[in-house]
């Protein structure tokens, strides 16, 4: 929908246009396609990647467990059986390389991540409850915006649960990036 809007959009509204003609947008349809396979056809409720794990009788390693920033903290596994299973190393997936060589070419001022499912938005930290970042107040004006379009609930990724070696802290605390994960419905 965001793309057709955009492709409509340009000639035919002005911002849309200007935001076009300034901008890069870099689009990745599907960051797990062996995992969004194996949901749809096997296991609804499966979340990992598909990848075999060296050395262990199991299957998949959470890319939103991956990355590197505080890698291997509170709410990322480290049993290949668990769902939040977070790899043998931080980036050790192909998946997690590919967005930080993306950061690293592009250089996003604002990345947002989809995720399924909770209608959330969320934002820097997740790894921890008890802080938050130095542009809290920003995260929150804009995530307030878009769980008020969207009708989600906006928060820090925290306040669902802590979740270590995420998305967003990495591009943010990384890259200065303002990460947003959105959980759709």
């Amino acid at each position: 929908a965001f793309i057709q809007y955009m492709v409509n959009g340009f000639g035919n509204n002005d911002i849309v246009t200007e935001l076009l003609k300034t901008s890069t947008f870099v689009i990745v349809p599907m960051l797990n396609p062996d995992g969004g396979v194996y949901s749809r056809q096997k296991s609804r409720m499966w979340r990992k990647n598909r990848n075999k794990v060296k050395g262990k009788m199991t299957k998949g390693i959470d890319n939103n467990r991956n990355y590197p920033y505080k890698w291997g903290g509170r709410g990322a596994s480290a049993s290949g059986w668990s769902q939040t299973y977070r790899g043998p190393k931080a980036a050790s997936e192909i998946e997690t390389q590919l967005v930080i060589n993306l950061q690293e070419q592009h250089g996003f001022k604002a990345a947002v991540s989809f995720h399924s499912y909770s209608e959330l938005i969320l934002w820097p930290w997740g790894y921890t409850n008890k802080i938050q970042t130095t542009d809290h107040d920003i995260f929150r004006l804009h995530g307030n915006k878009m769980g008020e379009i969207m009708g989600y609930r906006p928060m820090q990724a925290s306040g669902l649960y802590e979740a270590s070696g995420i998305f967003d802290d990495t591009l943010y605390a990384t890259y200065g990036v303002l990460a947003y994960t959105v959980e759709l419905g």
